[in-house]
């Protein structure tokens, strides 16, 4: 057993404190605490959530998917890859609910069904050049795509496919279910548009100051749109890319 007395803050950087904060009152407060989990390929383009606690990574530069499972408290996340996919970039990444996993490869507009055994093999085919988004809601999937600005409707077997949107701008890039609704950011310009029922034109809901809706979530406030400003040039083209990986 050991006893200290605490006069004053001070007091306390004689310890080194990792994963919580320390304020002046005493009170200590737990925060986060990064691990790391390295991959063999270069460069990591997108993630999407699991199953317990996983996290699925899409990877650039050789086009894979990999599964990162949290380690215990100290311990780094251990790291397993679950296929190896043709194209140059994983654009896109979804879970099925039955397992599987969705996804999208650059370039062509091709989506790859990924089963929990490493199997792959084509779910569906686009007549797009680029797959930016994919999410699952109500029973479909949705596809948000490039250089023509469609936002795709297909059924849970690559299926039934339906046009819900068709903007002016080159790129879906980001797609989102609220609630009942559908939301969906843009790229060269930085719009947000709703899907309605009958009508591809969808629903303008802001114009950003910007070149790049690249992501939505909903959170306890609202609705947070990720928006970048390019000072030389976005990644919303294979073209682009392809030059700033190389």
């Amino acid at each position: 057993t050991q006893t200290f007395h605490v006069s004053d803050f001070d007091d306390f950087d004689s310890g080194e404190v990792e994963g919580a904060a320390i304020e002046g009152s005493g009170k200590i407060t737990v925060g986060l605490q990064p691990t790391r989990a390295d991959l063999e390929a270069s460069t990591v383009y997108t993630c999407t959530p699991g199953a317990k606690g996983e996290v699925l990574i899409g990877t650039a530069d050789k086009a894979g998917v990999y599964r990162v499972k949290p380690g215990k408290p100290g311990k780094d996340p251990s790291v397993s890859k679950v296929a190896d996919l043709p194209g140059v970039v994983v654009s896109a990444l979804t879970k099925l609910p039955n397992g599987d996993i969705l996804a999208a490869t650059l370039p062509g507009g091709t989506i790859h069904r990924i089963s929990p055994k490493g199997k792959v093999s084509e779910f569906a085919k686009l007549k797009v050049k680029q797959i930016w988004q994919l999410q699952v809601h109500q029973g479909r999937l949705l596809v948000a795509t490039g250089p023509n600005g469609e936002l795709f409707s297909l059924n849970l077997s690559g299926k039934d496919i339906k046009v819900l949107l068709d903007v002016r701008e080159s790129n879906l890039l980001s797609v989102l279910a609220v609630g009942g609704s559908i939301v969906a950011g843009t790229s060269p310009s930085a719009k947000l548009y709703q899907v309605i029922p009958d009508n591809t034109e969808g629903v303008l809901l802001h114009d950003f100051s910007g070149d790049e809706v690249r992501s939505l979530a909903v959170t306890g406030n609202g609705l947070l749109a990720v928006v970048n400003k390019f000072t030389k040039r976005g990644l919303s083209s294979v073209d682009a890319l392809t030059k700033t990986l190389n």
